[in-house]
């Protein structure tokens, strides 16, 4: 009969030692993130910060790290597009700057409401904070312009990031400097993960924007034609207000579904795009779809227990 200690040194060392102790906890893992977003974030305005002077002003990003400075405007901008909503009656400029390097100009247009109050026969007239209605580019001379703004492209170069040193070593830099690494359980010994898995690990992560993905398809199918996708991206590129549309919007049936869909889904479609009217409310129930998966995920790593996207890939994240 084999002896148990033996037994044991030969199991995984996630299992071995019951990685509880060894398992990094939820500061650790935020403070990580923190600094690699912040890595990320200071080498796109750096590229940003050349960009605008070479692009004069259509590669802009807003980023982390900047300061902004805004004036009111006495007037709105002439020939904006599209133009602005009905009822705008405020505007200001924007300037965007990383340590005093213009990184992006932006125009934001809104509407003040006024409100008059008597007292002792006397009118007393207030204007209330500006609710901002929508934003616009503005080149290095303050001219509006059809640019194109970075910040969404952060996003995914913090995802190959984070995949590329993960994959090569198991940790990153913000990973490095709290003393933590991300390992694969079958080989806990080896320098690097395999691309498979951290793959299946941050694929795991993004459950919880399926909601999301699945609204925006219903969009797409009922109110959009299959060309529109592609306008979307592009706006997305420039920061449009997507949601803002979204919701002034109201559902229209288009053919983009209809030759997948037999006659009685296709029906039923149609008359629900009609009830539906707008589809704020399935945005805002994708929205706390996502809120509960990532205080689940949080839960979970608060109380040293393996969260579900370590679990299905079969990874996990230990100190070193």
């Amino acid at each position: 009969m084999p002896n148990v200690i033996e037994h044991t040194a030969t199991l995984p060392r996630e299992i071995s030692d019951a990685s509880v102790s060894m398992r990094a906890g939820f500061w650790r893992r935020a403070f990580a993130f923190s600094i690699d977003t912040l890595i990320v974030s200071v080498v796109l305005q750096l590229m940003v910060v050349f960009l605008f002077f070479a692009t004069s002003g259509r590669v802009q990003i807003l980023g982390d790290l900047s300061y902004t400075s805004c004036s009111v405007l006495k007037s709105v901008h002439n020939g904006l597009v599209p133009p602005p909503p009905a009822g705008v009656n405020y505007a200001r400029e924007c300037n965007v700057t990383f340590f005093g390097a213009p990184t992006a100009k932006i125009l934001q247009v809104g509407q003040t409401k006024v409100a008059t109050t008597a007292k002792d026969a006397a009118a007393t007239t207030t204007a209330s904070k500006a609710d901002i209605l929508k934003t616009y580019m503005l080149d290095r001379d303050g001219r509006p312009v059809d640019g194109i703004l970075l910040d969404w492209f952060a996003g995914l170069v913090l995802i190959v990031y984070l995949v590329a040193m993960e994959t090569r070593s198991g940790a990153t830099l913000g990973s490095r400097a709290m003393g933590i690494r991300v390992i694969d359980a079958a080989a806990p010994a080896g320098s690097g993960v395999p691309l498979r898995k951290i793959a299946l690990r941050y694929g795991a992560m993004l459950i919880g924007c399926l909601p999301i993905v699945a609204v925006l398809l219903v969009y797409f199918g009922l109110y959009a034609a299959p060309d529109a996708l592609s306008t979307w991206l592009v706006q997305l590129g420039r920061q449009d207000a997507l949601f803002d549309e979204l919701k002034s919007n109201a559902l229209q049936w288009q053919p983009f579904l209809s030759s997948y869909l037999v006659d009685l889904p296709g029906m039923l479609l149609r008359d629900s795009a009609v009830a539906l009217g707008n589809i704020e409310w399935l945005f805002d129930i994708a929205a706390l779809a996502l809120k509960g998966w990532i205080i689940f995920l949080i839960v979970q790593i608060v109380r040293r227990r393996a969260p579900v996207y370590d679990s299905i890939a079969g990874t996990s994240v230990v100190r070193t």
